[in-house]
């Protein structure tokens, strides 16, 4: 259900031939590793202006859907997958491993490519990372400067580098999948992308952080897990949780349709990408 990642993209994991790919690669892996769930949903993407923050709770809209909670497990998913491709903006808070190692952090994200949010990988570090108008920023920590130079000269990499961001356009190859983890269009689309294999069942109604919701049960080919779906309100996706499979993850959604606040650093705090090329590898 929600592998992380894919075996497919497990393969091309391996062909990455330096290690800042390999950290723009599983970011893209961590959305990808949410498709699968339930069948096909059919929406119009609306083209609207897009909004979200960071919060620690769903914000349900004027009810849609009355009763969503007596309609068919697949039906509950259909509806809630079509909210999610026509929503402006989200938050997603996510924790849980890949190959065994942790991986948190929250993106708050919408459809102009603006975000902002940061990631922890376990041992490999803990990076920030802002996209405003097609140009990206990331500021890794020190443990990360270790994973990307690969250990040769950490010390020197990191302390060179110590509070900054790197700069580059989210054009550039070598950022492509990172830019790609803000797309929020391109997000939504691989959330619901369908598994042939799954089954869907309802379960037990309830309430997640003060939001009535249906749960539904889900197992398909990469695993099971629940899904959590507002029965009052709009019927979205609120939460995400794989219990069974190689990779545990779970996947909180909130502050749909609030605007992302983007703050660029300032320039003094800022290093181009062309720079990592003086380290020799990059």
């Amino acid at each position: 259900m929600f592998a992380f990642p894919g075996a497919d993209r497990r393969n091309e994991f391996c062909m990455y031939s330096n290690r800042f790919a390999a950290v723009t690669f599983v970011c893209s892996a961590m959305v990808v590793s949410l498709a699968g769930c339930g069948s096909d949903a059919s929406s119009d993407a609306a083209k609207t202006t897009a909004t979200a923050t960071v919060s620690a709770s769903p914000t349900p809209t004027a009810s849609k859907a009355p009763g969503i909670e007596t309609k068919s497990a697949d039906e509950i998913v259909r509806r809630a997958k079509a909210e999610l491709l026509v929503t402006p903006s989200l938050t997603m808070t996510f924790d849980g491993t890949d190959g065994g190692d942790p991986m948190t952090g929250h993106l708050s994200a919408d459809r102009k490519g603006d975000c902002v949010g940061e990631m922890g990988m376990g041992t490999h570090g803990h990076f920030e990372i802002i996209e405003n108008s097609r140009t990206l920023w990331m500021k890794p920590d020190a443990a990360m400067w270790a994973f990307i130079s690969g250990k040769k000269d950490a010390a020197g990499v990191a302390e060179l580098f110590k509070g900054r961001y790197l700069k580059g356009s989210a054009n550039d190859k070598s950022l492509k999948d990172m830019a790609g983890f803000c797309d929020l269009g391109s997000m939504t689309k691989e959330i619901v992308k369908s598994d042939s294999a799954e089954k869907l069942s309802k379960g037990p109604l309830t309430t997640l952080n003060g939001v009535k919701a249906i749960v539904v049960h889900s197992v398909g080919s990469d695993g099971a897990g629940d899904v959590y779906v507002a029965t009052e309100g709009t019927p979205r996706f609120l939460k995400f949780q794989q219990t069974k499979g190689k990779d545990p993850i779970t996947v909180t959604f909130s502050d749909f349709g609030k605007p992302v606040t983007v703050q660029p650093p300032a320039a003094e705090n800022v290093i181009d990408m062309s720079k990592l090329a003086e380290l020799g590898g990059s």
